[in-house]
């Protein structure tokens, strides 16, 4: 009992001392939430006052910077308008001067320019009165030079035609040699001239005119397609005649672009067909541009141009009707080859029937050269200096590539025609006394600023 008692005790002095411990835990637990509540409470009030003091600076702080920035742009404002009145007052003064100067420059320039000009006046007048009376005296001059070149030429080419004539009729009698004595042909060979009429279409060949058409053939320059069809086309028909069997004839298509010679191709087809006795007419039938009606006349050879602008049906009842009259020959030509494709792939005639096709190359700047020189020489002397290579290069410096092949014979006239203008003024005693004034003008002091203000007025 005495332990349970002392058990008791020192329970119950335990427990006393654990109250005594709560009682102290929870004071101190009070002393720091109070001690917390207070710290928020002033961290507050510090925060508030701190964030009163940095409004109060950024208010103030604003309120200088605008002050301070007023003040610049109100000094800028008076700098700005100072220097506007010191620039009106320069530009104004200037003015003034430059008005003054203005007033009496045309003087000064009139009295230089009649001082200048009557310096120059009486050397001018010179030269206008010998060069009036070189151009009184050089019609005449030019006249009978001319004539004495024209008389020399002819003989020149009189006896150029004869050599052709004769190369070409030693080359066709060397063609008839080849063929058998006993054939009709020996009866050709004879006569210079064949009479005898074709029948039931045996070609007749004619040897002058084969000859005028070789000579024709070696002056035109290109055609290289042409010319092969041509020749044997001749060939074949000698041939044919000395058989004694008729020769079929095939219609022909013809192609190509601007200027590259389809009429002229057209005409010497149509001398060859003639020259080979297959048709009675010598000159080539052109229909021209848009005609009413289309019909291919017997007995000749006929052009239809832009024949791809036309019905197909109209074509193939021409062409039937022609082939049941007999004894002609039709030409179709068109700018492109595509053109004469279709034409030929929708016509019923030609599915039916064979033709001969040929397509112009576009001159090459030598062969334009060649014609300028043609065009040049049938109306003026040249001198032996200019050669084809000479104009071959000035037509490839003045046109590009593609401008020679777009507009092909073209470019040579318009070259021919340029040539012979340079040449006619240059010779002309009008020409060397617009020389001489111009190396005049140009030795004038002010002449060039007066030049090139002339000319950015005609160019405005």
């Amino acid at each position: 009992k005495a332990g349970v008692v002392k058990i008791r005790i020192k329970a119950g002095v335990v427990k006393i001392r654990i109250k005594a411990g709560v009682v102290k835990i929870q004071a101190l637990a009070r002393r720091w939430q109070q001690r917390r509540r207070a710290f928020k409470r002033s961290h507050v009030v510090k925060t508030q006052a701190l964030a009163r003091g940095w409004q109060q600076r950024l208010r103030a702080f604003k309120q200088g910077r605008a002050v301070k920035i007023q003040a610049v742009m109100r000094g800028w404002q008076q700098r700005v308008r100072t220097f506007k009145t010191r620039a009106a007052t320069r530009i104004q003064a200037l003015a003034r001067r430059y008005v003054v100067v203005a007033s009496t420059l045309p003087e000064m320039k009139r009295g230089a320019l009649n001082k200048l000009l009557a310096s120059k006046a009486t050397r001018i007048q010179a030269l206008a009165r010998r060069y009036i009376v070189v151009a009184s005296t050089l019609p005449g001059i030019r006249r009978t030079a001319s004539d004495k070149w024209i008389e020399a030429r002819k003989d020149e080419f009189t006896k150029l035609k004869q050599t052709k004539r004769e190369q070409v009729e030693s080359a066709l009698h060397l063609l008839f040699q080849a063929l058998p004595r006993s054939s009709p042909s020996q009866r050709f060979l004879a006569s210079a001239l064949s009479t005898t009429k074709a029948s039931a279409g045996i070609p007749q060949p004619n040897r002058s005119a084969i000859v005028e058409l070789f000579v024709e053939l070696q002056q035109t320059v290109g055609f290289k397609g042409v010319k092969r069809f041509i020749y044997k086309l001749v060939e074949d028909s000698v041939r044919f005649h000395a058989a004694g069997k008729p020769m079929g004839r095939t219609h022909l298509l013809l192609s190509g672009g601007i200027g590259s010679g389809r009429k002229t191709a057209a005409k010497l087809i149509a001398q060859a067909f003639h020259a080979v006795g297959l048709v009675t007419s010598g000159g080539l039938n052109d229909l021209g541009e848009n005609p009413d009606s289309i019909s291919f006349s017997s007995g000749s050879v006929t052009l239809l141009d832009h024949a791809d602008t036309y019905k197909t049906k109209s074509i193939d009842a021409a062409l039937f009707h022609l082939d049941k009259s007999g004894g002609g020959v039709a030409i179709l030509a068109d700018r492109s080859a595509a053109g004469i494709s279709k034409l030929q792939g929708a016509s019923i005639y030609f599915i039916k029937n064979d033709a001969s096709k040929h397509h112009l190359a576009p001159f090459t700047s030598s062969e334009l050269a060649q014609i300028t020189l043609q065009q040049i020489a049938s109306k003026m002397a040249l001198s032996p200096d200019v050669t084809v290579g000479i104009v071959q290069r000035a037509i490839e410096n003045r046109w590009s590539a593609g401008e020679r092949n777009s507009r092909g014979v073209y470019i040579a006239f318009a070259m021919a025609q340029r040539l012979l203008h340079d040449l006619t003024l240059k010779e002309t005693a009008g020409g060397q006394l617009d020389a001489q004034l111009g190396n005049l003008r140009r030795s004038m002091p002010g002449a060039a600023a007066e030049g090139e203000g002339e000319g950015e007025g005609e160019g405005e």
